[in-house]
């Protein structure tokens, strides 16, 4: 919500990533891609990837690095988020600021789109880091403003005495 749509691999389906056919002679070939495996083991022992369909001169270890590092990037921006979307919801506990409720709402929304894909960050990756960056930001300016709140109650206790 409030995020622009952006691809990873524009004009890729998920059919040619999980439904590759492979290479000749290989299993993945003889299976026509309906393992919907990314990665299938071969007879030999090796493993063939639906990647170097595409990317000519990548092996599947190439393939699973990469795989794994964009992995690895989402979910280092998915725990921080989800650690300052719990304090943003944690605060706005009885807060009955609309503007404030509209933004822990989206970033829930936003929040629950990235967990909830099961590829862990590889589907679409551009996309899920804005979401999370989307999700910090709403739950950052939620914290600022229960922060400047919090300021002038104290100002105003204090004033009195200064």
């Amino acid at each position: 919500v409030g995020v622009t749509f952006v691809e990873t691999m524009e004009d890729i389906t998920c059919t040619d990533c999980h439904m590759s056919s492979g290479e000749e002679d290989t299993k993945a070939s003889m299976y026509h891609g309906h393992t919907w495996a990314v990665f299938v083991d071969e007879e030999d022992g090796s493993q063939t990837a639906a990647c170097t369909s595409c990317h000519e001169g990548m092996n599947a270890a190439a393939s699973e690095g990469i795989i794994k590092s964009f992995q690895s990037k989402t979910q280092a921006s998915l725990d921080s988020a989800e650690t300052v979307f719990a304090l943003a919801d944690s605060v706005m506990q009885g807060n009955a600021d609309e503007t404030l409720k509209s933004k822990l709402d989206e970033a829930e929304t936003n929040l629950f789109l990235v967990q909830s894909d099961e590829s862990g960050g590889f589907h679409n990756q551009h996309f899920q880091m804005a979401l999370l960056e989307d999700v910090i930001q709403k739950s950052n300016e939620i914290l600022r403003s229960e922060e400047r709140r919090v300021g002038k109650e104290c100002r105003s206790r204090w004033s009195p005495y200064h």
